[in-house]
């Protein structure tokens, strides 16, 4: 258990049959000085435990490596980190992405909605596959079906859809890493 700080393991060479446990209650819980050795450390064990082909331990020390590399980084490169932290929980997480698309998409048939009922045009399922058809342009339902709707929106709504369009791209990329975490093969 290492409960204060992370040790050095630099220029240690490691039996392949070495364990490290991935529990959160055996390491620090948070940031620690020095930061750049806990980074190393961190990754030694991370490609440690890659080799054995534990990616779930693996990937707890890829998360530690990402927090200390975020917080040695410069303010710009550390917002980075922190929206890849926020959006994925580093890649970890599946229920993030998928609840940023579901706000996204509701914004879009919120507002959609409004506007369909404003002008007395549409219905619902309208609003829901516009609003679905933005966040997954790489499908082609928005073009296929419903370019007439789409042409007669306003900048306001045109704007919106390619807000959704741009936001939906880090989101369906960071479920896609979730994914792929989750279900690796082994």
């Amino acid at each position: 258990m290492f409960t204060q700080s992370f040790p050095e393991f630099t220029n240690v060479d490691f039996h392949p049959v070495t364990d490290f446990t991935a529990e959160t209650k055996n390491w620090p819980d948070q940031i620690v000085e020095p930061q750049k050795e806990a980074r190393e450390t961190c990754g030694i064990i991370r490609n440690l435990l890659t080799k054995k082909g534990l990616h779930e331990d693996q990937h707890f020390f890829f998360r530690l490596e990402m927090s200390f590399a975020a917080a040695q980084s410069d303010p710009l490169k550390r917002l980075t980190y922190w929206i890849y932290e926020l959006l994925s929980d580093y890649g970890d997480s599946i229920q993030r992405p998928v609840i940023g698309l579901a706000w996204v998409w509701a914004l879009g048939f919120a507002a959609f909605c409004g506007y369909f009922a404003s002008i007395g045009a549409y219905n619902i399922w309208t609003a829901i596959g516009l609003s679905f058809s933005n966040l997954f342009p790489l499908f082609g339902f928005g073009r296929l079906h419903l370019n007439s709707v789409i042409d007669t929106l306003p900048q306001a709504l045109t704007a919106l859809s390619g807000f959704q369009t741009v936001v939906s791209f880090p989101l369906l990329f960071c479920l896609g890493l979730g994914l792929r975490q989750r279900f690796r093969l082994r």
